[in-house]
């Protein structure tokens, strides 16, 4: 898995570079990746597509999403593993009260991680549909304007429902 997501950060990086990402950013980006900030760099990352507009902005929403599953998938795997922990010291009648505070402690941050990273693999997901349907030549259903009422229009509406 971590060569996965060392591939798709890889990618990533590459794909920003041929698109005009400063060599400076790109630095900043993989200083992120080294200090364990997955989730900034990503976030750092997709904010850039509003700084180039000739960036092909579904490909690097792709690229993003599949990092995401990657790096949520790690995420999962590291909170199942520190619940089963959680679930040995509390089965340890001989384990201390600290070292269970500790790995409680631990696994939720893990859970709050686990959380934030879903979010955005969400986020993500819903992005990519969007993009599927554009570049397919889907049309998406039309919203109806929404009328915010003057004042005129709510005197005239309370004195409607105040009549009935």
């Amino acid at each position: 898995m971590a060569e996965e997501l060392a591939n798709g950060l890889a990618d990533l990086f590459e794909f920003l570079m041929t698109n005009g990402v400063p060599s400076t950013s790109i630095t900043d980006l993989k200083d992120l990746v080294e200090a364990e900030k997955h989730m900034e760099a990503l976030d750092a990352a997709q904010a850039y597509s509003t700084c180039y507009p000739y960036m092909k902005h579904s490909q690097l929403v792709f690229q993003l999403a599949g990092i995401w599953e990657t790096l949520c998938t790690k995420y999962v795997k590291a909170l199942d593993s520190q619940i089963k922990k959680i679930i040995a010291i509390t089965a340890d009648s001989k384990a201390e009260n600290e070292v269970l505070e500790a790995a409680q402690a631990k696994k939720e941050e893990l859970a709050r991680v686990t959380y934030r990273a879903n979010s955005n693999l969400i986020r993500m997901r819903a992005l990519k549909t969007v993009y599927m349907k554009k570049e397919a030549g889907e049309s998406f259903p039309k919203v109806e304007k929404v009328v915010w009422l003057n004042k005129e229009m709510l005197k005239a509406f309370r004195e409607k429902t105040a009549a009935v």
